[in-house]
């Protein structure tokens, strides 16, 4: 039985690498040139690249989804569902940008600079503040719109619900660890990692693909801001860490005066740490 489930998961998400690897290659050798040739003499090669971005995620990040999905409808799991109400969910978004912001703050200020490691999610493309409007549009909508939908859709919703029938633990963890291989790169690969296993428990436990889409919008979309407009950027991040630790603060001492939350963070403690 171990063996046919190896080979099922094996053979389902090395299909859906393949596709989203192939897809990737395929358009990115036709639009390199077709691309070129149509928009040359309109856009810039910045603004070609950026287009040619949304094009290669929208396209073999979707196809890959639509593959496992497809598949995961014939194989239906009953899905998880414990967080259901509006107001959970907000203390869950602010919670995540929390865990998040403090997260980069900590590898880009103290760990990477120790081990000489440099990150920076849009260091492929040529964008600053003296970039067109049109250029500045283009950079939001591929670094922080795109990757927010696609990206959700493939490693949170199809991986998930694909791998959850080996259980929810593993599906959190292989979801997490493909999301920071397939950026390819150390430094990247070890934050979206991290950033796998925060958007994947929020999805096990909601089973809301638009709460992850939206924290992931926020995360590179203040990114791409550090460049285009750094001094909105100032502001914005500092008012999201600022509010983001106001909130965690907050909803963690709601939880522990509730008589009922500290028996179940107790129980949780004993079973886990305890065995008990």
């Amino acid at each position: 039985l171990l063996k046919r489930k190896m080979r099922e998961l094996g053979f389902v998400v090395g299909l859906a690498v393949l596709i989203y690897i192939g897809a990737q290659t395929i358009l990115s050798l036709l639009a390199s040139f077709s691309l070129k040739a149509l928009l040359g003499k309109v856009f810039n090669e910045t603004d070609i690249s950026l287009i040619m971005q949304i094009i290669l995620q929208v396209t073999s990040l979707g196809l890959a989804s639509v593959f496992v999905l497809a598949y995961c409808n014939s194989h239906k799991v009953s899905s998880l569902t414990i967080v259901t109400s509006v107001k959970a969910k907000a203390k869950i978004i602010f919670v995540a940008l929390f865990l998040v912001f403090s997260l980069q703050l900590f590898l880009t200020l103290v760990l990477y600079p120790l081990l000489g490691l440099n990150y920076d999610i849009v260091d492929m493309f040529e964008i600053s503040v003296e970039s067109s409007f049109f250029t500045k549009i283009i950079a939001v909508l591929t670094i922080a719109v795109t990757p927010a939908i696609f990206e959700e859709l493939f490693f949170r919703k199809a991986i998930i619900d694909f791998t959850s029938r080996y259980g929810r633990k593993f599906a959190l963890v292989f979801s997490a660890l493909l999301f920071g291989l397939l950026h390819m790169n150390l430094s990247q690969g070890f934050f979206a990692f991290i950033l796998g296993l925060i958007m994947g428990i929020i999805y096990i436990y909601t089973n809301d693909i638009k709460l992850t889409m939206l924290i992931h919008f926020i995360n590179n979309g203040v990114a791409t801001l550090a460049l285009i407009l750094p001094e909105l950027w100032l502001a914005l991040a500092g008012l999201l860490l600022i509010a983001s630790i106001i909130a965690g603060i907050v909803f963690f001492i709601q939880f522990l005066v509730k008589k009922s939350s500290r028996e179940k963070l107790l129980s949780l403690c004993k079973s886990r740490i305890l065995g008990i």
